[in-house]
């Protein structure tokens, strides 16, 4: 029998908490937002950044990747649970290089903001 990855006993986790519920109790699930920003070291939004939010402090297990926007901005939508948020652009280097640790646990976190330095 082979072994799941702690991504995949989520959405296990997941499918058997929404199996047998309402609609509305299972729009409920994903709740929780988790935003910030990325500068650079001059304070200049960074558009097209990589951020990524992982299920784990080894950062092996992706649950959500997305690019910041015109103004710097990200989001996730998410369900409670631990995460590590990373950001990444070639050429430079975050100020938070092993992520941003998160909770989620039924409201949202925002301000989870990084600035890039140039390499």
């Amino acid at each position: 029998m082979k072994l799941k990855t702690q991504h995949e006993l989520r959405r296990i986790k997941l499918f058997q908490a929404l199996r047998g519920t309402t609609a509305s109790e299972a729009a409920e699930v994903h709740k929780a937002m988790v935003t910030g920003n990325v500068e650079d070291a001059l304070a200049e939004v960074m558009e097209g950044v990589t951020v990524k939010l992982y299920t784990d402090v080894g950062l092996t297990e992706l649950a959500y990747t997305t690019l910041t926007n015109s103004d710097g901005n990200y989001g996730f939508s998410v369900v409670d649970d631990d995460y590590w948020i990373v950001a990444t652009f070639t050429g430079y280097t975050s100020d938070s290089p092993s992520g941003i640790a998160v909770t989620i646990s039924g409201a949202d976190d925002t301000g989870n903001d990084f600035v890039m330095t140039e390499d």
